[in-house]
């Protein structure tokens, strides 16, 4: 199936003759478990002017207020600062994180500040990866300039990244600690993040668990797309296919879970399938923001884990809340399996257990 998508794509590719050759050959590569190539990354260059930063709240639902220098007044302080971080081929107007922003603003008021990296983002595959690290300056230094170093603020704080953008949420909280003697970001929520260019490289060139005080780690693709070893405070694997969890997930391709952008080119519609299972990690967070029924099992790993199982099989008697309510006490590696359709969240079915909040 992957392969007739891989086909599939390919040929949209060239009949809109949108994409640039190299971002396909990295597609190739990646499908195919072949490490992309990365390059030299000492002459990359990010430029402030190429990145937006938008903020929505109460007041500016739909239309936000880009920030700069001039206007950081604008973010309550009163409020929680939330930051999303798009990844690799993606810009801040896909559907999922106007889904995100709307599904948080629909139920409480804070600071939700999208991150637009597109000119950096939107190119093969290790020249975005070079630019992460100088994304992710820009990104610290907006949190540092908002929140002026004040410990309650940056506990306060939040950032969502998918793939790319989860390493660009960990290396913005290194930066954070960096300006202000070690004082940590409150929690950085990675969806899925990106294992090509990643594997194998030092913690201070990528997210861990040290970047925050609470790193979320929500795996989904872990063979192609995703960073396999945990690196989370916790980390949640997710569906079961053979002895492999968080690697493939159930109704892909069909159903990615995420809105496709009518207004988007051939090859941009596309591409939700052929990355449904690394895609599936933000549907699922957008719908934990609302939910309480993605619960997973504590087990020792993967092999003791049996969907619709009894916990005495994982050893364990834990289990806890993925996503947005994912509560702050816990630790270790987590297990769970969902639907294959929304909702995705099983809530109690198939676990027996104490509930960890």
């Amino acid at each position: 199936m992957v392969h007739l998508l891989h086909f599939t794509l390919l040929v949209s590719a060239v009949l809109c003759q949108d994409p640039i050759p190299s971002i396909i050959d990295d597609l190739n590569n990646i499908i195919r478990g072949i490490p992309p190539y990365i390059g030299d990354c000492s002459t990359t260059v990010v430029l402030r002017s190429n990145l937006r930063f938008t903020l929505y709240n109460q007041n500016n639902l739909q239309n936000g207020i880009v920030l700069d220098d001039t206007n950081i007044q604008e973010v309550n302080s009163a409020l929680r600062l939330i930051l999303i971080i798009h990844s690799w081929l993606q810009n801040d107007s896909k559907g999922w994180v106007i889904e995100m922003k709307r599904v948080y603003l629909s139920n409480t008021n804070a600071n939700i500040v999208s991150v637009d990296w597109s000119p950096y983002a939107q190119i093969n595959y290790g020249a975005a990866v070079c630019a992460v690290p100088l994304v992710a300056k820009f990104v610290s230094d907006l949190i540092y300039n908002i929140t002026s170093g004040n410990p309650t603020w940056l506990n306060n704080t939040q950032i969502n990244g998918y793939s790319l953008g989860a390493h660009i949420a960990g290396i913005a909280g290194q930066e954070v600690q960096s300006k202000t003697n070690g004082l940590k970001l409150g929690r950085i929520n990675s969806l899925d993040a990106a294992g090509p260019g990643f594997i194998n490289i030092t913690k201070n060139s990528r997210l861990d668990s040290q970047d925050a005080w609470f790193v979320q780690g929500i795996h989904t693709s872990d063979d192609r797309f995703g960073y396999g070893p945990p690196y989370g405070t916790v980390d949640f694997r997710v569906n079961k296919v053979l002895q492999s969890c968080g690697s493939a997930q159930v109704g892909c391709p069909a159903n990615p879970g995420v809105a496709i952008n009518a207004n988007d080119n051939v090859f941009q519609q596309r591409l939700p399938a052929l990355f449904c299972d690394t895609i599936r990690a933000v549907a699922y967070f957008n719908e934990s923001i609302n939910s309480l029924n993605f619960l997973g099992i504590k087990c020792s790993n993967c092999a003791s884990f049996t969907p619709n199982m009894l916990l005495r099989q994982c050893g364990s008697s834990q289990t806890t809340i993925m996503g947005e309510n994912c509560p702050l006490n816990v630790a270790g590696e987590y297990y769970l399996t969902t639907n294959d359709n929304n909702p995705f969240a099983k809530g109690l079915q198939g676990t027996q257990g104490v509930l960890i909040v």
